[in-house]
């Protein structure tokens, strides 16, 4: 029986015994980008420490609109006029859902400058020095 006859599953994205983990081909190095079946493990720790961030980020970010700051943020503005939840959950989908998409992506690179794995990276240290500003700014306020 031939392997190609066979359609993938939707959930096939979350099997652990895809084969392609590095480039096989040439012609894929300058091709601009490819996907892979298994991500770099150095690619695991900034994902998780973005997603941590966020929800620390979130925590402070209610305790500083308690003490009357505002948002500058307009979706988030909005998510939070709806309540408490929707925000957190608006908040930790859109930050996941980017995080994911960068990880897919990150053998790719962007106007042939920048590979999109060094974004994940400088995601993380714009996340730290964020948080950096708002726990200062909750210093002063409090």
């Amino acid at each position: 029986m031939d392997r190609r006859q066979n359609r993938a599953s939707f959930l096939g994205v979350f099997r652990t015994n895809g084969r392609r983990k590095v480039v096989r081909r040439a012609i894929e190095t300058t091709a601009g980008g490819h996907y892979l079946d298994h991500y770099e493990a150095r690619l695991f720790i900034p994902s998780l420490i973005i997603l941590v961030l966020c929800m620390i980020d979130a925590h402070i970010t209610l305790n500083l609109l308690a003490k009357g700051a505002t948002e500058l943020n307009v979706v988030m503005k909005l998510a939070i006029e709806k309540g408490v939840v929707i925000f957190l959950v608006t908040k930790y989908a859109m930050t996941a859902t980017s995080v994911v998409f960068l990880v897919i992506h990150h053998q790719f690179r962007i106007f042939n400058i920048v590979q999109v794995r060094h974004i994940i990276y400088g995601y993380a240290w714009i996340y730290i020095t964020l948080l950096t500003y708002e726990i200062t700014m909750w210093t002063y306020v409090a």
